[in-house]
C-alpha cells in the first residue's frame, strides 16, 4: 500500500501557482450532455481544442473560490478559477478531448487530455461501471469508494482490467486499504492514478482518483464475485468552537479563528459479479488455454551442422492476451534428436489494455547421428474473444542435414546421467531406433495350471544360487580391497609380472636394437627392484638396494652376480665399443630375478 498510504485529497488540489487541469466524466451515453472544467490558479483565457464527435452546446461559466486556512500559526490563502463547458456527446466510441491551452500573461500552460466513452445509453453506463457513481442517487455520502470493471462478461483466460476509485469531498488521508479476494482470478498490480481528477455527479462536485488498480485473468466459468474492499482514512474535520458565559461575537466567526483535526473512519466499497463464460466446445490442435490475439513466428539458427553440434529453435508467440499463464507448445521432434528443456524468455507488458509483449521459447537439439532432419510445423490455436472464435496459425517445416563428424560414434549415444564423463570404462550409453518392439504375433504357450515354474525347485534354486554367489563375489572384493589398501603390497606382488613383461620386450630387441635391449634389461632389473622392496624410484641406489637385501638376509653372492650383470648392462648401453654376450645377459637377468623372487618374501 506503498503507493498510495501518503495520498491526500484536499478540495483546492488543483489550486496550485501554476497547475491546470481538465476533467469531465469518464462516460456518457449518445444525446447525453455533460460538463468539461478546467481548473486551477491562473488569471487568463482558456482556448478550447478542436472537438470531434461531441458539440460545445453551453459555456463557459466562471466560478472563483478563495480559502483561508491557519496552519501551524500561519494564515495560508489558496484562491481556484473553474471554467465550466457543457457538452453534447453526438457519436458512440471512444472520445479524446486533446488538452485545452490556458494563457496568463505571457505564459501559456496545458490541461491534461482526456478520454471519453461515449456508450448507446445510459443503461450501459451503469453497467459498464457496475453500480459505481450511478447508484449513489441522492445519497448524503461526502466520501465513498467504488470498484469498477472494464467488463462485467467475458470469456474464460480474457483479462479485465479493475479499478478502485475513491470519491471525496473531504480533505483525506488514506491510511490502510485491505483488497478483497478474487477468487477464480490470475491477479497482476497495474500503475495507480498519481493525481486527482473532479467528477459531477448527480449535481454534486467530488474529487476522485483511482488508487489501485487491478489487472485480472478469469480461471474459471461462472458468476464470479469479487467481494467489497475496505479502506481506511484520516478526514481533516472543522472543530467547532464554544463560546463560554453567553459570549457571542460574529468577528469569531472568521476563517481565522478555524480549527482542524485529523478523525480516523473506514468505508466499504461495493461488491461485484462478473459472468465468466467456459470457452466454446471444439478447440483445434495446438490450443493450449491462449486466449487474445496472438502471432506465431518459428526460426532455427543453422540447416547444416555436424554430429553432436547443437541447434536451436527459438518458438515466439506475440500480442495481447493472458500470456503470463502460457505453457510450452507441443512439438514433434524427430526421435533421434536429443532435446533439453526449453529456456523462456519473456518480454511483457501489463497496462491497462491487458497483458502485451511477446513469449519466446529457445529449444537445444543435438543430433547424434548424420542425416537428413525434418522438424514438423509448429501449429498455434488460440480463442479470439473480440470475433468469439477460434484461431490457428501454423509455421513453415524445418529441414537440416548433419554430417558425419570423425570423432563422433554414431550408433550410440550417452545418456543424461552421463553427460560429461569422458569416454571410458563403464560409460552408460543409450541406443538409437531400439526402444520399440514388434508387436508378438505368435499365440503365447499355456501350460497345465500346477505345472507352473514359479514356486519349484528349480524357481527357488534359481533364486537362492545368484545370492550365494553374490556374497561371495562380496567377500572376494573386501578381500582385494584390503589387500590394494598397501601400496608396496601391490606393488611386491606386480613386480614379478612388469619384469617379466620388460625382459620379454628385451628378447624381441635381441637382434634389432642393441641399445634398446640393454635399456629394457635395466628396466626390468631396476623395476624388479623398486617395486619388490618398496622403494622409490626417486631414491633408487645401489647402496639403499644394498641395505634392503641385507636386511632380507640375502647371500652376498647373489649381491655380487647382481651388481656384475648391471656393470655389463650399463658399460655395454653406454660405452662405445664394448659388446657383451647379449644371450647370456639375457639369461642371467632371468635368473637373478627368479632367484630375488624366491628369497624376497
Amino acid at each position: 500500500m506503498a503507493a498510495f498510504c501518503y495520498f491526500c485529497f484536499v478540495a483546492d488540489i488543483d489550486a496550485q501557482e501554476g497547475q491546470v487541469r481538465a476533467s469531465a466524466p469518464t462516460s456518457v451515453a449518445v444525446g447525453q450532455s455533460f460538463n468539461y472544467t478546467v481548473s486551477g490558479d491562473f488569471s487568463g483565457d482558456v482556448e478550447l481544442p478542436p472537438l470531434k464527435g461531441i458539440k460545445l452546446v453551453g459555456g463557459p461559466s466562471t466560478f472563483v473560490s478563495q480559502q483561508s486556512t491557519m496552519v501551524n500559526g500561519r494564515i495560508e490563502s489558496t484562491k481556484t478559477v473553474t471554467y465550466t463547458y457543457t457538452f453534447l456527446a453526438q457519436e458512440e466510441g471512444d472520445i479524446i478531448i486533446p488538452p485545452a491551452i490556458v494563457t496568463s500573461g505571457r505564459k501559456q500552460t496545458k490541461t491534461n487530455e482526456l478520454i471519453i466513452k461515449v456508450l448507446k445509453s445510459s443503461q450501459d453506463i451503469q453497467d459498464a461501471q457496475s453500480g459505481s457513481v450511478a447508484n449513489v442517487g441522492e445519497s448524503t455520502e461526502t466520501v465513498f469508494i467504488r470498484q469498477i470493471p472494464s467488463k462485467t462478461n467475458l470469456y474464460q483466460g480474457e483479462q479485465l482490467v479493475l479499478s478502485t476509485k475513491i470519491y471525496t469531498q473531504e480533505a483525506l488521508n488514506i491510511s490502510n486499504f485491505k483488497a478483497p479476494g478474487f477468487d477464480g482470478f490470475w491477479r497482476q498490480d497495474l500503475e495507480a492514478d498519481n493525481n486527482a481528477q473532479q467528477e459531477t455527479i448527480n449535481g454534486k462536485t467530488f474529487l476522485s482518483q483511482v488508487f489501485k488498480r487491478d489487472l485480472l485473468t478469469a480461471q474459471k466459468s461462472g458468476i464470479l464475485t469479487i467481494e467489497a474492499g475496505n479502506i481506511e482514512c484520516m478526514i481533516r474535520k472543522k472543530v467547532s468552537r464554544s463560546r463560554q458565559g453567553g459570549y457571542n461575537d460574529p468577528f469569531f466567526d472568521d476563517p481565522f479563528f478555524d480549527r482542524y483535526e485529523n478523525v480516523a473512519q473506514g468505508f466499504k466499497s461495493n461488491a461485484i459479479n462478473i459472468s465468466v463464460k467456459p470457452l466454446p466446445s471444439g478447440a483445434p490442435d495446438g490450443f493450449n488455454g491462449a486466449v487474445g490475439s496472438f502471432s506465431l513466428k518459428v526460426s532455427i539458427d543453422k540447416d547444416k551442422l555436424k554430429v553432436n553440434d547443437a541447434i536451436t529453435l527459438k518458438v515466439q508467440v506475440s500480442g495481447n492476451g493472458n500470456l503470463d499463464l502460457l505453457k510450452p507448445l507441443k512439438i514433434d521432434f524427430p526421435p533421434d534428436l536429443e532435446v533439453f528443456d526449453p529456456k523462456t524468455l519473456q518480454n511483457l507488458k501489463h497496462g491497462s489494455e491487458g497483458t502485451s509483449g511477446s513469449l519466446s521459447y529457445e529449444y537445444i537439439l543435438i543430433p547424434r547421428h548424420a542425416g537428413s532432419f525434418r522438424i514438423s510445423p509448429v501449429v498455434f490455436s488460440w480463442f479470439d474473444p473480440k470475433q468469439e472464435k477460434y484461431k490457428t496459425e501454423k509455421s513453415s517445416e524445418f529441414n537440416f542435414s548433419v554430417e558425419k563428424s570423425e570423432s563422433s560414434d554414431e550408433t550410440y549415444i550417452s545418456s543424461p546421467a552421463a553427460q560429461g564423463i569422458s569416454n571410458q570404462g563403464g560409460k552408460e550409453v543409450l541406443s538409437l531406433a531400439g526402444d520399440i518392439r514388434y508387436i508378438r504375433l505368435s499365440p503365447p504357450e499355456l501350460k497345465p495350471i500346477g505345472k507352473s515354474f514359479f514356486g519349484s525347485l528349480l524357481f527357488i534354486a534359481s533364486y537362492t544360487i545368484p545370492l550365494l554367489f553374490l556374497l561371495i563375489l562380496i567377500i572376494l572384493r573386501k578381500e582385494r580391497i584390503r589387500r590394494n589398501a598397501d601400496m608396496n603390497m601391490v606393488r611386491n606382488r606386480k613386480a614379478r609380472k612388469l619384469a617379466e613383461k620388460r625382459l620379454k620386450n628385451a628378447s624381441l630387441l635381441l637382434k634389432t636394437d642393441e641399445n634398446g635391449f640393454y635399456d629394457e634389461i635395466l628396466k626390468a632389473i631396476w623395476g624388479y627392484l623398486s617395486d619388490k622392496l618398496g622403494v622409490n624410484a626417486s631414491e633408487l641406489s645401489r647402496e639403499k638396494i644394498a641395505l634392503e637385501l641385507e636386511r632380507k638376509n640375502l647371500d652376498p653372492i647373489i649381491f655380487q652376480s647382481l651388481w656384475a650383470l648391471l656393470d655389463k648392462c650399463e658399460m655395454a648401453r653406454y660405452a662405445s665399443g664394448i659388446e657383451g654376450d647379449k644371450n647370456e645377459i639375457y639369461e642371467e637377468a632371468i635368473r637373478l630375478i627368479s632367484i630375488l623372487q624366491e628369497k624376497i618374501s
